[in-house]
């Protein structure tokens, strides 16, 4: 299991210092895991079984990947900043990463056709995408049950912006641009081995 420190610590005798937002595993803090659970200093980070991602994701034809059945989180935390998106497939390895800007178009080309038309219903229930909106600076939600937001890696022309996929209840809008700073979901995707 692995944990994401929240609040900086140092270990007993002051034999490891563990900075806020490093990773590590169970094994590092020994013993004193349950307590810094139980008092809020780490929060586990959810393994995946990147097998069982391979097996039971979409492969898409128009794009060339394979699209990860569920959306990334890290323990309860399931909306990122597009910095936070673009820096999980450091932590994850594995060939997952973020769709770009073309492979979002692509893929809703492919998986959200209804009647020769962009669909947001069908888009989201061929992918099992979620409509959980965003969440701003401030940590609250906007547009939750509503709208959906899945970040794309590509950068927009402006720096403040990169692309991104959104939805709401008919329309489906795969090459958006939206502040970075904003907190939407991340849905991964690896490149098909042939």
């Amino acid at each position: 299991m692995k944990y994401k420190v929240l609040e900086r610590f140092v270990s007993q005798r002051g034999a490891k210092v563990f900075e806020k937002g490093e990773v590590y595993t169970a094994n590092t803090a020994g013993a004193y895991t349950n307590t810094l659970l139980k008092n809020g200093f780490i929060q586990p980070i959810r393994e995946y079984d990147f097998d069982s991602w391979e097996k039971d994701g979409k492969r898409s034809k128009l794009a060339k990947v394979i699209i990860a059945p569920e959306s990334y989180t890290e323990g309860d935390k399931k909306f990122f900043t597009w910095d936070e998106a673009c820096a999980i497939k450091d932590k994850l390895g594995n060939g997952w990463r973020l769709p770009t800007r073309s492979e979002w178009v692509l893929i809703c080309e492919e998986f959200g056709q209804k009647d020769g038309c962009l669909d947001a219903d069908t888009l989201v229930n061929s992918l099992s995408l979620e409509r959980h909106g965003w969440q701003d600076e401030e940590g609250s939600l906007r547009s939750a049950g509503d709208d959906g937001y899945y970040w794309a890696s590509t950068a927009y022309p402006s720096e403040l912006y990169a692309y991104n996929l959104d939805f709401n209840s008919t329309n489906v809008y795969p090459s958006n641009g939206n502040d970075r700073w904003g907190g939407f979901t991340v849905r991964l995707v690896k490149d098909v081995e042939e």
